[in-house]
This record gives structure tokens, sequence and C-alpha cells, in this order.
């Protein structure tokens, strides 16, 4: 079996993925150069940066980046799971903006809403986006319904950072896997958001937070045999 996790920023990524390394041998941390392939589908840059190219699918039983769904057209098996952790649009949307200021990537003076502005264009339908696997331009609905139907596929396991344990324990009965609740890389909590910049960021990622309401609906009935405990 290979296992493609991807890697939603600031969904708890960094913890998930200690724990499938602990689960799953031979694991691929793809960052960099994995995203060429999914997200560019420009495989001459992901060979530049990958010394033994394409053998990495052949041999590696885990695959993680940030990267988009549709890594398993280069998988030479159709034994594969994807794997993803989603979280509340507005949650982890501050936690990025948190995030990039512990990185020093932008000044700690910058507002929440023009630093979102400032990255519009990668924030507005981030997870959507990933879980579609579809072109950046498409129109959000139809991206919706691409991104829909993956997460109804047996082959696609997904869970909630809201629900972080509780995914866990449901990989675990579905893979016979060991649980780890560990979290790390936890940004820094700070009162650096308002209520009225949430009420107006709510608004801009409104197809993200409809996204995500009906992910958990689609969660709660794929996998309710798993977390009813029947």
């Amino acid at each position: 079996m290979k296992y493609i996790f991807i890697h939603i920023g600031k969904t708890a990524g960094t913890s998930f993925r200690k724990f499938l390394e602990s689960n799953v041998s031979k694991p691929y941390w793809g960052y960099g150069k994995l995203w060429n392939i999914t997200d560019l589908k420009d495989i001459d840059k992901f060979i530049e940066k990958e010394p033994i190219g394409m053998r990495i699918f052949d041999y590696f039983d885990l695959f993680s980046e940030h990267f988009q769904y549709g890594l398993h057209h280069y998988l030479k098996t159709k034994e594969y799971q994807y794997i993803t952790v989603l979280r509340d649009p507005i949650k982890r949307t501050i936690s990025s903006y948190r995030y990039a200021k512990d990185r020093e990537w932008i000044s700690h003076d910058v507002s929440f809403i023009d630093w979102f502005k400032e990255q519009y264009d990668t924030l507005i339908h981030y997870q959507i986006n990933h879980i579609s696997g579809a072109p950046f331009d498409l129109d959000v609905e139809t991206k919706k319904n691409i991104a829909f139907k993956n997460m109804k596929s047996e082959k696609f396991l997904f869970g909630f950072t809201e629900h972080y344990n509780e995914f866990i324990d449901l990989c675990c009965n579905i893979n016979n896997w060991v649980p780890e609740y560990k979290k790390t890389n936890i940004s820094k909590t700070r009162n650096d958001v308002t209520e009225k910049e949430k009420i107006e960021i709510s608004k801009i990622l409104e197809d993200e937070i409809l996204f995500y309401n009906e992910a958990l609906k689609i969660y709660n009935n794929k996998y309710k045999k798993f977390i009813n405990n029947d």
C-alpha cells in the first residue's frame, strides 16, 4: 500500500506526519519537490531536484508535501490511500498569519487583513484547491464538486484538526496502526486578530466555509460506523 499525505498548511499536519512516520515504513518527505508534479504538472522541475527521479514512486511507501490531489497518477500500483486533515477556514487562516509572524516572514505590525489581501490568490480557495487537484482558475463550484467526489472515494481518508484525536483513532481503525496523539509546531497564541477582522474575513472565505461544512457532513456519513464506535 502507498500512502499520500496532502499536507494542508496549519492543520496540525506536522504532528500528523510524525504519526504517519511511526506507522508507515520508508517515508518520503517531498517538500519543495513533489509540489512541481501535482501543482504545476512539471516533471522536469521535479527531476532537477530529485537525483533518483521517478524511482521514488517504486521505492517509498509514504509521500508527503504541501501539494494538491493527483500524485496517484505517477504510481504503478492501484493500492494507494490519500490522507489529509482539514481545519475550520477562519482558524486555519489566522494560524497561517501567526505562523508567518513567528517565522518573521512578515513584520509584526502588519495587520491580519493587510496580510490576507497580499496573499489573497493563494488563500481564497486554499483547502478546496488542495483536495480537488483542479486548476486554480477553474470556477469554484466545479472545484468543490471535484473535491467532494475525491473525499467520498474509498481511497481518500480525511479528518479535522478540531477532532484530531478522533481522526488518529479513525486512521488506526482503518489501517491497523498504533496511535500517537502528541502535537508539535504550534504557533504562539496572541490576541492579534479582532472580532471585526474575523467577520470581514469570513465573508471573503464564504466558499471555503461552505466547503468545510459540507466536508463535515461527508465525514460523519462516511465514517459513522467508526466514529460512533458501533
